[in-house]
């Protein structure tokens, strides 16, 4: 059986940001990152990412000391959550039909898979929240060493999706 994280951090204002995973390990093999280390087992349903939401709340319920409000979140855990795309998609979709966070607080984090990147564009149901593409070189060598998924003409893909 595998796991998967979730974390609940302190932000700046003093309120709370939680990172959600959207697979069990990752299939990117970044070499900087642990879950690359894994591999891939599996994609999460939306329900289970949305469970990490409820695990926090439920956490926040049960330490009234704390305040309770969950103000961001970050698609940053185990996973690269453009490569389960329909999932991540519908668990974005029902957080803001159902929370009060709204697209700004909301960041999808990815290696810059450009298919998926281009996919959005032109996705009428894709909700208008954050993106972070990780670069991690603007070097193509260098970033192909450290992110084996990436691929050599990246960097002029990705300025021609922006």
């Amino acid at each position: 059986k595998r796991m998967i994280e979730t974390v609940l951090m302190k932000n700046a204002r003093g309120h709370w940001s939680i990172c959600v995973s959207s697979q069990v390990g990752c299939a990117m093999a970044c070499t900087f990152c642990a879950t690359g280390k894994m591999g891939f087992t599996r994609n999460l349903t939306a329900d289970e990412i949305i469970d990490q939401y409820r695990f926090w709340m439920y956490f926040l319920a049960d330490r009234q000391e704390l305040d309770q409000h969950i103000t961001n979140m970050v698609y940053m855990g185990m996973g690269e959550p453009l490569a389960n795309y329909d999932q991540v998609k519908e668990s974005l979709n029902l957080l803001l039909a159902f929370t009060d966070m709204g697209p700004t607080r909301i960041t999808v984090s990815t290696v810059g898979l450009i298919p998926m990147l281009k996919k959005i564009l032109t996705d009428e149901t894709w909700p208008p929240v954050r993106l972070a593409v990780s670069l991690h070189s603007a070097d193509s060598e260098t970033r192909r060493s450290i992110m084996p998924s990436s691929y050599p003409n990246f960097l002029h893909d990705l300025a021609a999706w922006t």
